[in-house]
């Protein structure tokens, strides 16, 4: 009877610690959606953290990883974070 107990909170616990990381995870959507300034850091931190979940979140890390590292990358994330910062510079017509 302990080992199904041990079994259940060791289960109770893997779900809380990925409710986290999904609570995680939506914060960092909404933050790229609304191009906040602390989102691209906060990306780079949980794509790490990703590198350690393999398969999948490997990919998903590496992938991360490489669209948020580059300096490029960064200097394009400040200026769409900035009021007014537009994804295209093509005019808009109505």
């Amino acid at each position: 009877m302990g080992l199904g107990r041990a079994f259940h909170e060791r289960l109770f616990s893997l779900g809380v610690v990925l409710a986290f990381f999904g609570v995680l995870h939506l914060v960092l959507a909404w933050g790229l959606f609304e191009r906040e300034p602390w989102a691209r850091f906060f990306g780079l931190a949980l794509g790490f953290l990703a590198l350690l979940r393999f398969p999948f979140g490997t990919l998903l890390g590496i992938y991360t990883l490489w669209v948020l590292l580059p300096e490029t990358s960064g200097r394009e994330y400040e200026r769409l974070a900035q009021p007014g910062g537009q994804v295209n510079s093509a005019p808009v017509s109505s």
